[in-house]
């Protein structure tokens, strides 16, 4: 018996697409519709909605140009030729997420963390027993950027 979609799914709701190439049938689900740009004025279709490339690209800049336009200097918040020296040497020293390694993975480290804040305790930020070398997933965890 000839069946419309892949044997073993079972009769679906949604229609299947065939697509016949070389020798072997592909069978593909249907997509989410197109939608437009979310730029005022703008006529191009996306995927998966929100703004298109163009667009996104420069939302993204206007975006950091004015939040950077509020933050100090990175020389005066800490981060100048002296902490770029070391914090190449604890990365050559812990080049591995040392909160991966503790969970038995093996991550390369992206990021080199403050144990203590520079703000709380200056006299601390080019000390190496007070940096920690993580990943960035590990980072945006102990800074709570996931809402999860």
């Amino acid at each position: 018996m000839n069946y419309p979609y892949p044997k073993g799914i079972g009769v679906l709701r949604h229609s299947y697409k065939l697509h016949e190439h070389k020798t072997q049938k592909i069978f593909l689900m249907p997509s989410l519709p197109l939608k437009n740009c979310t730029k005022p004025g703008c006529p191009t279709l996306t995927a998966g909605g929100g703004r298109c490339p163009a667009h996104a690209s420069k939302a993204r800049r206007m975006f950091f140009r004015e939040y950077d336009s509020h933050r100090p200097t990175s020389d005066k918040r800490g981060y100048d030729f002296n902490w770029y020296k070391v914090r190449r040497l604890k990365l050559s020293i812990n080049p591995l997420c040392q909160m991966c390694q503790e969970d038995g993975r093996y991550v390369k480290a992206d990021i080199v963390h403050h144990i203590q804040t520079i703000e709380e305790h200056p006299e601390l930020r080019l000390t190496l027993t007070n940096l920690l070398s993580v990943c960035n997933y590990h980072h945006s965890m102990i800074h709570n950027r996931f809402n999860n």
